[in-house]
């Protein structure tokens, strides 16, 4: 495959893949509405200041924040938020393609990272984390090139702004980064490396350091604990065997078939590499020397790390999907000099069936969430909402995420209202409520229980969907519905429930 080819199959598939966040409205992204939620609370941040506080610095996780209220000034915040998935999508196998060139591996083989361009982590809508997984690519691809002796001065500097924004995507991923990168400047000879410390140090010193000291709330006895329950046997299993449904589309077994074959690949093509040359090439040749320190630390983070933390979930799942970039990089390194002819008709093949097979799973989820914003767009502004999620998911469960959890939040976007459950309940938010915050707490996440909040009739409005349950009818069936389309309802709690 020649270079012209290479680079117009790359604006080929960066075509498939963006095009879905620009033809429909909703994205199936878990977490995505509490952070336009957050975004739209900064953007006209004096008219909630009596509810919401700020803490916006030294404070991790705003990195999506910071860009959908910077770009908010010039376009709407929605639109905001599609640059910048935009930019996550691409930015994937681009960071790829960049450790490849850095590790000195076929570099045709990156385009395999727009598999992963739709990941786990985005499902999930760890908006952060998502694109802190293209950063680090970036910042291990800069130190692998110093280390290798290209002693340039802005590699530094680089390496000091992409630790800077690994910190506001997320501390978990910041921490990873900067263990990762002090491996390897210890494990790799070169000399000169000591410069290498710099950007490591300064940006510790300016953001993590100063975050702990603000907001650590004694939470190392939790910390200990999660760690005794998740370094077990049993957990180490969980991960192994869950891999692949961590990586991307949970419930497309098609696309798992196709990660299974790229991971067998790899250890394959390593397993002969190794047969033939001998376990010890692995250390002694640059390349795969960094590779394995990299991928170990990985490995280390995602087989082990706790999977809970305070408030925060999955922390282990997170790496999954660097992991598997990895995979492809130990392929792309154990077939440098590999370009048959049908290479570029394979990879076509592959990469446009998932991206064509994810943009028809979009369409049909938008499908099903469309009566949402006719819901809501018949409510009143600035007034109080809550959801009712007891349906999670369409009906058809087309990725494996519980994409209509936070819906309810959408409502706080487009009608300036308050809604029952946000992120500002987190204790390491960048913007949480004041303790006189008008609304009883309402959590999403439990509706397998009762979900209704004690002094629910302080809300205005329900948004319902799927089916209630049973012991929860008692309380709905005194509602006034307004309207139905599809699995969503919508209720208004009449005058004489409220209290005074």
């Amino acid at each position: 495959m020649n270079r012209k080819n290479f680079y117009l199959l790359f604006l080929v598939f960066s075509i498939i893949f963006i095009l879905p966040v620009w033809l429909f409205p909703f994205l199936p992204f878990v977490d995505l509405p509490q952070h336009l939620n957050f975004a739209y609370v900064l953007r006209h941040y004096s008219s909630y200041q009596a509810i919401y506080s700020l803490r916006l610095f030294p404070m991790h996780n705003t990195l999506h924040l910071f860009f959908t209220y910077l770009f908010s000034f010039l376009f709407p915040l929605e639109i905001s938020n599609k640059i910048y998935v935009t930019l996550s999508l691409l930015l994937i196998p681009l960071s790829l393609l960049f450790f490849l060139k850095s590790i000195g591996a076929n570099e045709y083989f990156s385009l395999l990272g727009f598999l992963l361009s739709y990941n786990y982590n985005l499902f999930w809508g760890f908006m952060g984390i998502n694109l802190g997984t293209a950063l680090i690519l970036f910042l291990i691809g800069y130190e692998v090139r110093y280390l290798k002796g290209e002693r340039r001065i802005k590699y530094l500097f680089l390496s000091a702004f992409l630790f800077f924004l690994l910190f506001l995507a997320h501390s978990l991923f910041y921490l990873f980064a900067f263990f990762t990168f002090f491996l390897l400047f210890l494990f790799i000879p070169a000399k000169k490396k000591v410069p290498l410390l710099l950007p490591l140090i300064s940006v510790f010193f300016i953001t993590f350091l100063p975050w702990q000291i603000s907001q650590f709330r004694g939470e190392g006895s939790e910390l200990e604990m999660q760690f005794r329950e998740y370094i077990s046997p049993s957990a180490l299993y969980s991960n192994l065997w869950e891999f692949f449904r961590r990586v991307g589309v949970k419930t497309d077994e098609s696309y798992i078939f196709i990660l299974k074959i790229i991971f067998l690949l790899s250890l394959f093509t390593t397993g002969y590499l190794i047969y033939k040359k001998g376990f010890s090439f692995l250390f002694s040749t640059f390349s795969y020397r960094s590779l394995l320190i990299f991928s170990f630390s990985a490995f280390l983070f995602y087989a082990f790390f706790p999977g809970m933390y305070t408030e925060a979930v999955f922390l282990n799942e997170r790496f999954a999907c660097l992991l598997f970039l990895l995979v492809i990089a130990y392929l792309a390194l154990n077939w440098k000099d590999f370009s048959p002819r049908f290479l570029p008709y394979l990879l076509s093949f592959i990469i446009s069936f998932v991206g064509l097979d994810i943009g028809l799973r979009i369409a049909l989820f938008n499908r099903e969430a469309k009566p949402v914003k006719e819901l809501l767009g018949q409510l009143p502004e600035g007034r109080k909402l809550a959801g009712l999620i007891y349906q999670k998911r369409p009906k058809a469960d087309l990725f494996g995420y519980d994409c209509f959890l936070h819906f309810p939040a959408y409502y706080a976007i487009w009608k300036k209202g308050l809604v029952g459950f946000t992120f500002g309940y987190i204790r390491y938010s960048p913007i949480i409520y004041r303790d006189d915050y008008p609304l009883p707490r309402i959590d999403e996440w439990e509706t397998w229980h009762s979900v209704f909040p004690e002094g629910y009739e302080n809300y205005d409005y329900f948004l319902v969907a799927g089916e209630p349950r049973l012991s929860d009818l008692v309380i709905i069936e005194r509602w006034h519905l307004l309207a139905k389309k599809g699995i969503w309802s919508l209720y208004e709690v009449p005058k004489e429930l409220k209290r005074d």
